[in-house]
């Protein structure tokens, strides 16, 4: 029990203590059930807030249902729906939409493991008449599991926009690069906690961001 309060506060802490240098802190929380139907499908429901400028307000907050379908031990689908109240300066709240399919294809060797996700995603927002965003996302992930308490994994997860007629269709225009840890506290809980680089690339100025990301998640 001492390692489950611990081993997340002193991750997230030596995190906040570099983050906090920086003006584009950004910090994610999200608590999530799960729910596994049978021997191939699984649901899960998450509730996240997300906080930027060195977490001085709101930006986002969604809830996001999503069902997954094992195919083979290997392959996998899975579909979401994303809900969110935004706020932006200029215009307030805004409510958002996001449509999301997955592919995903994951290989174990011992207490090793690579995944390679491909996800088409389809956003949109009552802020007038805007243009759907849609994206390809395609996100490679390495993971090692240590033991209960340490499960560590690095990823790179690359945007591509599709939008018929964008100039920067098929091209990255933005990428996060990932290093987290996943705590399993019982068969039911377990603790999530992230650093997160996401830079937009192709334009001058690009924005970054400085991502602390912390969860907790229970398995029904």
């Amino acid at each position: 029990m001492k390692q489950f309060i611990l081993l997340p506060l002193i991750f997230v802490g030596i995190l906040n203590v570099y983050t906090q240098n920086s003006k584009d802190a950004v910090l994610w929380s999200s608590l999530g059930i799960e729910k596994k139907i049978n021997e191939r499908i699984n649901a899960e429901l998450e509730q996240q807030f997300r906080f930027i400028e060195n977490y001085s307000y709101l930006n986002n907050a969604f809830t996001e249902l999503s069902v997954s379908y094992k195919l083979t031990k290997e392959f996998k689908l899975a579909g979401s729906y994303r809900l969110s109240n935004r706020f932006d300066e200029r215009v307030g709240h805004y409510m958002r939409n996001r449509y999301s399919i997955d592919a995903s294809y994951r290989y174990k060797i011992k207490k090793m493991a690579f995944t390679f996700r491909s996800r088409f995603q389809n956003t949109s927002d009552n802020r007038g008449d805007r243009t759907n965003a849609i994206y390809s996302r395609n996100k490679i992930a390495f993971a090692y599991s240590v033991n209960n308490y340490i499960n560590p994994s690095i990823y790179a997860d690359f945007y591509s926009p599709l939008n018929l007629g964008s100039d920067a269709a098929g091209i990255i225009d933005r990428y996060r690069l990932g290093i987290s840890n996943e705590l399993k506290a019982s068969k039911k809980i377990s603790v999530s906690s992230a650093f997160i680089f996401q830079k937009s690339v192709g334009v001058s100025n690009p924005p970054k961001d400085y991502i602390v990301s912390i969860g907790l998640y229970y398995k029904l």
